[in-house]
């Protein structure tokens, strides 16, 4: 009898065990190098525009290098006095032409500024420099 059920008991572990899911085996796994995408990758066109200049600034145009005009006026009614900044950003990753007037009617421009390098444009009191 004793002989009897440990038989049963080792055939009900082995139908158990058929029906409890299995642990499969995974071999090694190989990562594949990484391919550099073929379409260059947006950049950050966001900037600053810090006026270092003794003179208040009544308007800031910048546009694409493949327009050809200088855009609207971003500062509208505001005005950008000395020591002030503000944020732009531009709407494609491009090269950009800026031109900035003065209250006094002095004009600065600056041509061909690729607006993926540059995260600030200062205007002196001698012209303009992207850094």
């Amino acid at each position: 009898m004793k002989k009897l059920a440990a038989l049963a008991a080792v055939l009900g572990a082995v139908i158990l065990g058929a029906c409890t899911p299995q642990q499969q085996m995974v071999g090694p796994v190989v990562a594949a190098p990484m391919q550099r995408p073929m379409v260059q990758q947006a950049c950050d066109t966001r900037f600053r525009f810090l006026n270092n200049s003794g003179s208040t600034i009544t308007r800031i145009q910048f546009s694409s290098v493949r327009r050809n005009d200088w855009g609207v006026d971003q500062l509208g009614r505001r005005v950008l006095r000395p020591g002030q900044s503000i944020t732009f950003r531009a709407a494609n990753a491009d090269r950009y032409d800026f031109r900035v007037t003065y209250a006094n009617g002095r004009i600065y421009q600056m041509r061909g500024v690729d607006i993926c390098r540059v995260r600030q444009i200062n205007a002196f009191n001698n012209g303009l420099r992207a850094i």
